[in-house]
């Protein structure tokens, strides 16, 4: 089951003793009903999932260099030289960007 705003309202808390108690079944909890939350002297401490949904979470998220391919800005190429009509100690860079060939 994914995380969504539906299953965020079903969550089931339990206490750090009870869970440990519990494992088994707060497992079958997290596999049939959600994410499940532990928390620890009253605060949040750690989500449970199951592994299925882990797994989905996990393959959603691009490899660096898939994120960087598929941006926007492919082909433009940044001159990062420094605008020499400022002073030097106002950190002003001139960032112009140009179309790659140009």
């Amino acid at each position: 089951m994914p995380i969504t705003g539906e299953s965020m309202v079903r969550r089931r808390g339990w206490q750090a003793t009870e869970a440990r108690k519990r494992l088994g079944e707060l497992m079958d909890k997290a596999h049939t009903e959600g994410l499940q939350i532990i928390t620890r002297r009253g605060k949040e401490a750690v989500v449970v999932i199951s592994y299925r949904e882990f797994a989905s979470l996990k393959k959603r998220q691009p490899r660096l260099l898939e994120f960087f391919r598929a941006s926007p800005l492919v082909g433009v190429r940044l001159d990062l030289e420094r605008d020499r009509t400022l002073p030097r100690g106002f950190g002003n860079y001139g960032v112009r960007a140009m179309q790659a060939g140009t």
